[in-house]
């Protein structure tokens, strides 16, 4: 290899990298923040309107929740979310289980639906910040793009049989009255 080369190859990298670390992780982070900012405007409006308590425990802690994911979104990522929950473990192996209970406990005195709404809340915390992790992630990223375009091909197939089986279903309904037509005649005594 000439020097040239060696030089085109590491501004292509240079290149990608930033587009990587600068670009679309830039839109991811905000992507993220957008989503959880979201999320606390439904749980903020659902207080509003009196569904929930502004001073519950449990709205408390999901909001303190959803403020932090919030604040430290452009740090999220596998490698820190993975260091975190082992070095979490170590330090501390019932913090989960703690926290689990702590949320229970946050909980009792709430009517099914405002419990609903808050878990529902704190799942799709959870969600999109996996699917952040998933997509800034440089080893997950390929499986997420696959998985994606198995999910996209699914899909088409599924709306391509749909169409066939609706055009067919006129078809059998149209003669299914044809045939409840022909059939009055025979019936009538």
């Amino acid at each position: 290899m000439n020097l040239h080369s060696i030089l085109v190859i590491y501004v292509e990298l240079a290149v990608l990298w930033w587009l990587y670390a600068w670009l679309y992780y830039g839109y991811r982070t905000d992507l993220l923040r957008l989503r959880l900012f979201i999320i606390r405007d439904r749980l903020f409006d659902a207080a509003m309107k009196g569904e929930l308590d502004f001073n519950s425990l449990a709205y408390k802690r999901t909001r303190t929740t959803l403020n932090g994911a919030l604040r430290f979104a452009h740090r999220l990522t596998l490698s820190k979310l993975l260091i975190t929950a082992i070095w979490m473990r170590r330090k501390d192996p019932n913090a989960t289980e703690r926290h689990h209970q702590a949320t229970r406990l946050a909980m009792q005195g709430l009517t099914m639906d405002q419990k609903r709404l808050l878990l529902n809340a704190q799942d799709e915390i959870r969600v999109v910040m996996l699917t952040h992790v998933a997509h800034v992630s440089l080893p997950l990223y390929p499986l997420v793009m696959l998985f994606k375009f198995g999910l996209r091909l699914h899909w088409w197939r599924e709306s391509l049989v749909k169409r066939k089986t609706l055009g067919r279903m006129k078809e059998i309904e149209a003669h299914a009255f044809d045939l409840g037509n022909q059939n009055d005649g025979l019936y009538a005594h």
